[in-house]
C-alpha cells in the first residue's frame, strides 16, 4: 500500500474550528492590564516557532551523526542504509526550515507592532501617574509695580494616588474575571497615539474665597473670579488631578469580522498599511498571525514499518542498492513491493531492533578529530560542531581511499599470480610422469597429474565496492576457478 504520510507533522497552532473568544482582551480597564495583556501575546507570538526550532536543533544534530556513521562504515550495504536514513531526517529537517522560513516574516512583523504598542502603553502608565499640585512655600509673586497679576507656580510629579501597578513578567493574574487566553483575542482595547495625551487626567485649580462666591456653573475664569470677592484675601490656594479613565484614550479594536476569533480580518484592520494608525497596525498583524498554522515535521522512528512507508528512505536506498537501481518510482510500495520488504527487514522491526543491529555503527562507532596536534578518536555522538564533522568526514574519507587502494592492489596481485600460475600449468600439464614432473620449476605431481605449484598467499578482507570480500589464503583450491 502505498505510505499515506511520508512525514509525521505536529500541529502548534490550529487555524480553524470553533474558537471562543477571549473575554480578557475586553475587560481591559486600565493601561496595566492592556500592558500585561501585549506581554503575553508578545510571548506567545514570540513562541510560535519554538517547537519546529528545536527539532531543527535535533535533526542537524542526528543527521551528523549519521553523515559520519556512513563515511565510518566499511561495508556499502550498512552506507546505502544509513544513507537511506539520512535521507528521511533531511527531508523532515527541510520541511522544518522551509516552515521557519515561509512563517518567521510574519511573527516578526507582528512582534514589532506589538512592542511599539508597548512603547505607546508605557507613555500612557507615565502620564497616568502626572499629578499637578500647587507649589509649595514662599516661590509665589503678587501684583508690583505696574503689574496687577499674581502668579502661582504649579509643580508637577509621578505620584497621583491610585494608579495602576505594572505585573512583572514571571507572574500571571486575572484581567477582569478571566485569565488571557491570548490565541484567541477577538476584540482588544488599545491605547490610541492620537488620544495618549488624554493619559495626563485633568487638574482642577482653585482659590477659596472669604466669601460672596456666586454659584454660577459654566463660566469662564475670568468670570469665575469675578463671582467671588477677595478684598479679604484667598483663604485657600490649591491644585487636585483627577486620573483619567482608560476609555479616554483607547480604541476598542475589532480583530476578526465574525463572532469568534480566526477567518477573515475586520474591516476596521484589513486594509492596513504603514501609514495607518499604530493600534490599527497591531489589529491587522494580531488578525494575520493568529491564524497561522505551524506544524513540526518530527524524526521518522528507525524502524523497519516506519522506514518502508518514508518515500525519501525508499528512494535514497533504491539509488545507492545495486538490486534496486532500475526501480523508477521506489517511493510507490504498490509497485516495490520487493524493495519495501527489503527495508523493512534490513532496519528491524521495531527501534530496539534497529538499535541492536546499528548501534555498532551509530551508536558506538568513533572518528578521528586533530586537537592541539593530537589526533584522537571522537564517539561521533559527541561531535557538536560543523568544523568537527568537516575534519571528521575528511579523515574518514582518507581512510576509505586507503583500504580502496588496498584491495585494488590486492586484486591486482590475485590476477597477476592467476595468470602466472595458469601459464605455468600450460607447461606442467605436458609431462606425464611424475620424475620429470617434479624436475620442472613450479610444478608438482598431484591428485594423478603435474600441476603447476601454487606458492602465492594473498590476504584481504577488506570490502569497499559491494560485492564480496576478498579472502585468498594458501589454499590452491581458492584459485581453481583460474585454472579451468
Amino acid at each position: 500500500m502505498t505510505p499515506a504520510l511520508a512525514i509525521l507533522l505536529v500541529v502548534t497552532v490550529a487555524a480553524s474550528g470553533q474558537r471562543k473568544a477571549d473575554p480578557a482582551a475586553t475587560e481591559i480597564s486600565n493601561a496595566c492590564d492592556e500592558e500585561y495583556y501585549l506581554q503575553k501575546l508578545k510571548h506567545h507570538v514570540s513562541s510560535l516557532l519554538d517547537r519546529t526550532k528545536r527539532t531543527i536543533a535535533e535533526q542537524q544534530s542526528e543527521l551528523r551523526k549519521i553523515r559520519l556513521a556512513q563515511a565510518a562504515a566499511t561495508e556499502h550495504e550498512h552506507r546505502c542504509l544509513l544513507h537511506g536514513i539520512a535521507a528521511a531526517v533531511a527531508e523532515a529537517l527541510e520541511v522544518n526550515t522551509r516552515t521557519v522560513q515561509n512563517n518567521e516574516g510574519m511573527i516578526d512583523t507582528a512582534l514589532k507592532h506589538i512592542s511599539k504598542q508597548q512603547q505607546t502603553v508605557a507613555a500612557a502608565i507615565a502620564l497616568s501617574k502626572i499629578n499637578t499640585k500647587v507649589t509649595t512655600g514662599n516661590v509665589h509673586t503678587g501684583g508690583s509695580g505696574t503689574s496687577d497679576k499674581v502668579t502661582i507656580k504649579l509643580t508637577t510629579d509621578g505620584t497621583l494616588p491610585g494608579t495602576c501597578s505594572i505585573t512583572p513578567a514571571d507572574q500571571t493574574r486575572t484581567i477582569g474575571t478571566a485569565q488571557p487566553d491570548v490565541a484567541n483575542v477577538h476584540t482588544i482595547k488599545l491605547t490610541a497615539e492620537a488620544k495618549l495625551y488624554k493619559a495626563a487626567g485633568q487638574t482642577e485649580f482653585s482659590v477659596t474665597a472669604g466669601a460672596s462666591c456666586s454659584t454660577t456653573a459654566a463660566q469662564t475664569a475670568e468670570q469665575a473670579f469675578t463671582s467671588c470677592t477677595f478684598a479679604g484675601g484667598a483663604q485657600a490656594v490649591g491644585a487636585t488631578t483627577t486620573a483619567a479613565a482608560h476609555t479616554d484614550y483607547t480604541t476598542a479594536i475589532n480583530i476578526y469580522s465574525g463572532s469568534s476569533p480566526g477567518g477573515e480580518c475586520h474591516a476596521d484592520v484589513k486594509s492596513a498599511t504603514s501609514n495607518s494608525p499604530q493600534e490599527i497596525q497591531v489589529g491587522k498583524a494580531l488578525c494575520d498571525v493568529l491564524k497561522l498554522q505551524i506544524t513540526t515535521a518530527e524524526t521518522p522512528n528507525f524502524d523497519g514499518p516506519t522506514l518502508q512507508g518514508n518515500g525519501a528512505a525508499l528512494t535514497a536506498v533504491a539509488a545507492c542498492s545495486k538490486r534496486f537501481k532500475d526501480v523508477l518510482k521506489p517511493a510507490d510500495t504498490t509497485k516495490n513491493t520487493q524493495l519495501s520488504s527489503y527495508v523493512k527487514e534490513a532496519y528491524g522491526s521495531d527501534t530496539a531492533a534497529f538499535k541492536k543491529k546499528f548501534a555498532s555503527l551509530i551508536d558506538d562507532k568513533k572518528a578521528p578529530i586533530v586537537s592541539e596536534g593530537k589526533t584522537t578518536m571522537k564517539p561521533i555522538k559527541e561531535v557538536t560542531s560543523a568544523a568537527e564533522e568537516t575534519q571528521a568526514l575528511g579523515h574518514l574519507e582518507k581512510q576509505r581511499t586507503e583500504r580502496e587502494e588496498e584491495a585494488a592492489q590486492a586484486k591486482s596481485t590475485l590476477a597477476t599470480e592467476a595468470e602466472k600460475v595458469s601459464e605455468k600449468g600450460k607447461e606442467c600439464k605436458g609431462e606425464a610422469g611424475k620424475d620429470k614432473c617434479k624436475e620442472k620449476d613450479g610444478c608438482e605431481f598431484k591428485d594423478g597429474e603435474c600441476k603447476a605449484k601454487v606458492t602465492t598467499a594473498v590476504t584481504t578482507n577488506t570490502n569497499t565496492t559491494g560485492s564480496s570480500f576478498f579472502v585468498i589464503n594458501k589454499d590452491p583450491l581458492l584459485l581453481a576457478f583460474f585454472l579451468t
